[in-house]
């Protein structure tokens, strides 16, 4: 079975301030902004990952707490959003 994993797209430039994070994507000329949570996805994608391995790192840094249940649905959530936006690239593995 195939997974996909998710990279940041190149030509997309980051600028971190405090907790968030401004991408412009130079082939776009667009800008756009991550909040914390985002940001954190955002940047387990500067190698390819899964969802399933984004997920392992939230757990792993964040006290989920009252989102446990919801966590996996958040993250695809973002994850597609990031993806409809052109800023990550998916890749399928077997």
């Amino acid at each position: 079975m195939a997974t996909c994993r998710y990279s940041q797209k190149p030509g997309v430039v980051a600028q971190r301030f405090d907790d968030d994070v401004m991408l412009f994507d130079e082939k776009t000329d667009k800008i756009h902004t991550l909040n914390s949570s985002a940001t954190f996805i955002w940047e387990c994608m500067r190698t390819p990952s899964s969802i399933e391995q984004i997920e392992e790192r939230v757990r792993d840094v964040f006290d989920v707490g009252d989102f446990d249940a919801d966590l996996p649905e958040l993250i695809r959530t973002t994850v597609r959003e990031l993806k409809e936006k052109g800023l990550i690239l998916a890749h399928d593995t077997d």
